[in-house]
């Protein structure tokens, strides 16, 4: 079985109608439906051909009418899509994490592809333990390491079941005493302001919400949902404790994130210092030309009393 599995033996044929041959040519890899002349009817996944208004093909990729990202490109026009370019591209991003992890004595859980900044786009695969899977969210990586750590009691929330029972699954398969692991299953908003009002403290307080940010059009109510959510668990941050926020919307660039930030502590009266700032590591790479998906923001104060 070949690595390629064609929906359709033609191409869909696909034509801009705006300029961005530059910015395809530079290695930019997503064009969004609004800058394509026509959206051809074909199934999600239809193998593509991305033309210029003149009819010079530019790239070649995978067509999906009905998604916010209506192509994505796999080979440009000098490249053959084919089972060969996969596997090239495969064993480059393996290399890759060879280069970064071997010996495997820091860790054994790091992502081995990266989609789009491995040249696969829409692929992501994720090494846990050396064994490989396909992306969950919300596996509770947070809170086991947190308790490997040392930590005497972890309090895991979030509003999904399934969520919490990989968490809860998670922190067991770790050797963790269950004792030592609270899964709430209810709105952080909620369970924020229920512990403010109850006076609760925690040493190391971690957010890493979904992505509030979807579109551009989304960036103002986003960065409000930020703000709150932050303010409430500076609120919760014990004295001298540490707090970590964490975003991964693209359209919440870094400058944008670290006001939201300074915004939620002043909006919770808490003086923080940072500790550090962080976004993506070396197995999360991502094209020179295209800076949105430079997506994950992480930065850690120490509060003050």
């Amino acid at each position: 079985m070949g690595l390629i599995h064609l929906l359709n033996e033609k191409p869909v044929h696909l034509v801009l109608a705006k300029d961005r041959i530059r910015s395809v040519k530079r290695g930019h890899p997503w064009i969004f439906p609004e800058v394509l002349r026509e959206l051809p009817r074909a199934p999600a996944g239809s193998l593509a051909l991305l033309k210029t208004p003149e009819g010079e093909i530019l790239a070649k990729g995978y067509y999906d009418p009905a998604s916010k990202l209506a192509f994505r490109t796999f080979a440009l026009q000098k490249d053959k899509l084919d089972d060969a370019l996969v596997a090239g591209r495969l064993e480059r991003a393996m290399r890759l994490r060879a280069e970064l992890f071997e010996p495997y004595d820091r860790t054994n859980g790091f992502r081995l592809v990266n989609g789009e900044g491995d040249g696969l786009p829409g692929l992501v695969v994720d090494l846990y333990d050396k064994s490989a899977v396909m992306k969950l969210d919300g596996a509770g990586g947070f809170s086991v390491y947190a308790g490997v750590g040392g930590a005497s009691h972890v309090t895991t929330v979030d509003v999904g079941r399934a969520a919490l029972q990989y968490a809860t699954a998670n922190w067991k398969l770790n050797g963790l005493a269950p004792g030592d692991h609270v899964a709430a299953a209810v709105d952080a908003f909620e369970f924020l302001d229920a512990a403010s009002r109850a006076r609760e403290k925690w040493d190391v307080v971690i957010i890493d919400p979904p992505s509030f940010a979807p579109s551009k059009a989304a960036v103002e109510k986003a960065a409000a949902s930020y703000t709150r959510l932050f303010a409430a668990a500076a609120a919760v941050t014990a004295p001298y404790g540490t707090l970590a926020l964490a975003s991964c919307s693209s359209h919440i660039d870094p400058a944008m994130f670290m006001q939201i930030c300074e915004d939620a502590l002043g909006k919770a009266r808490r003086q923080g210092y940072v500790l550090s700032v962080a976004g993506q590591p070396a197995d999360h790479p991502f094209p020179a030309a295209a800076d949105e998906l430079r997506y994950l923001k992480f930065v850690t104060y120490r509060m003050e009393g």
